[in-house]
């Protein structure tokens, strides 16, 4: 068997069809379907038994409501094929997919084979490009090689961990008893991490396998601001699971799986934000700030946590007229601007026009350098971690204010140099000289 396509259903009345039919035409040979029925109260166990009756390749499973991830394990424990396609029922997959990460995988010996996706949103009606799930803001050099989590972190640890991104072998699962949690949500991410941890066999396809549907309120993660504390118990679990990480790796897994939290959060409106502190607030009071990675804590979902705990920015940060910037930019002997946008283009023009000496400035540091120029008026921009920060650095964050706290925050962590951020008002001024 090549194949074993599984697929969670709950629910699923309007979609199952146009999923199975999207796998079914994949003209795949030794390929089989199991559906596992999550205990719907629509006619999706209908339509999969008549499914069943014309398709022989087609098995279904049934299993009182225990969520997706219970659904995903039942299937595993009966799937016979080579590789596994852990998909949902209310996406589709594309023409002629199936075939090409197959071979992919066949050829390179994969353990894990990540695909890109297509991304459609059900409330415009419109096909979008989804970088999160595109990858379309990697290098190409990314693909069609064999690579490991230690060497190609940045890309795993970015990108969607969604299990109907990938094919995996069986057996590679079975050796490493890989499972997914019993989490009503988000039990696909410390499935994510469990696979790619263990193996050097990983292999990114240039390939769009799945259609993905976005703002779909009735699927999982539409209900996923309903379950707030399924991302609590799942960063939990991550965390023990990556407890013998080498410690920079372990930071950089924990600072993601933070910022996965922090974002559905960021979301959510004031009333929703308040029902949630109770269990939201003893899991920060214990968070130890050094251990998550501060480059992945400047996220600017971030900014909402941090109000919640009261961060706040030190008495002398903010830089609120010329003359402050003036006398900190002469008497500074190394300086990093952080941001690579229209705050930070203003200033080094302000500098520039008035012939500052712009060799003062080391570097322009960003948290995502894939999406950014490799220069600014030349000035070179680079991510934090190239950067060379010591005591003497002075850091200014050259961005707009709404975004200042996390980018403050996290870049705070584990250094003693001084961190100032240019305000809203300053930047006026700025513009105004320019």
């Amino acid at each position: 068997m090549k194949i074993s396509t599984i697929i969670p259903v709950y629910n699923a009345e309007k979609y199952i069809a146009r999923c199975l039919d999207s796998i079914l035409n994949q003209g795949i040979e030794s390929h089989e379907i199991i559906c596992v029925d999550d205990g719907s109260t629509d006619h999706s166990l209908e339509i999969l038994r008549n499914y069943e009756k014309a398709h022989e390749n087609i098995h279904v499973l049934t299993q009182k409501n225990s969520y997706a991830g219970a659904a995903r394990n039942n299937g595993l424990a009966i799937a016979m094929g080579e590789y596994v396609h852990f998909m949902d029922a209310d996406d589709y997959v594309l023409p002629g997919a199936y075939a090409k990460v197959y071979e992919t995988a066949k050829v390179l010996s994969a353990d894990y084979v990540k695909t890109r996706s297509k991304t459609f949103d059900m409330q415009s009606g419109n096909l979008i490009d989804n970088n999160y799930f595109s990858m379309s803001g990697f290098p190409d050099n990314i693909y069609g090689k064999v690579c490991s989590l230690s060497d190609c972190q940045d890309v795993l640890l970015k990108t969607a961990r969604a299990p109907w991104t990938s094919f995996v072998k069986r057996s590679y699962l079975m050796e490493h008893n890989i499972r997914f949690n019993s989490l009503k949500c988000v039990n696909d991410r410390s499935f994510y991490m469990d696979v790619i941890m263990h193996t050097n066999r990983i292999v990114i396809c240039d390939c769009y396998m799945v259609c993905y549907q976005i703002n779909n309120k009735k699927s999982l993660m539409g209900i996923r601001n309903d379950n707030f504390i399924c991302l609590i118990e799942s960063y939990q679990i991550i965390k023990d699971m990556v407890a013998d990480m080498p410690c920079d790796l372990k930071k950089k897994v924990l600072g993601y799986e933070f910022k996965s939290l922090a974002g559905p959060y960021a979301k959510l409106n004031t009333t929703q934000q308040k029902e949630i502190e109770d269990v939201l607030k003893p899991f920060l009071e214990n968070i130890v700030w050094s251990e998550l990675d501060g480059n992945v804590l400047a996220a600017s979902v971030s900014k909402p946590i941090y109000e919640l705990m009261n961060i706040e920015f030190p008495d002398n940060y903010q830089i609120n007229s010329l003359s402050t910037l003036t006398d900190l930019y002469t008497n500074s002997r190394e300086i990093i601007l952080y941001g690579a946008g229209t705050v930070c283009l203003a200033l080094i023009q302000y500098l520039a026009k008035y012939n500052y000496n712009l060799n003062r400035i080391q570097c322009i540091a960003v948290s995502d350098k894939a999406n950014n120029p490799d220069c600014i008026m030349g000035i070179p921009v680079r991510s934090v971690e190239e950067c060379n920060i010591s005591s003497t650095t002075e850091i200014i964050i050259a961005t707009f204010e709404n975004v200042q706290l996390a980018i403050y925050h996290g870049l705070s962590l584990g250094t003693s140099c001084n961190i100032r951020g240019i305000t809203d008002y300053l930047y006026t001024l700025l513009q105004q000289e320019i």
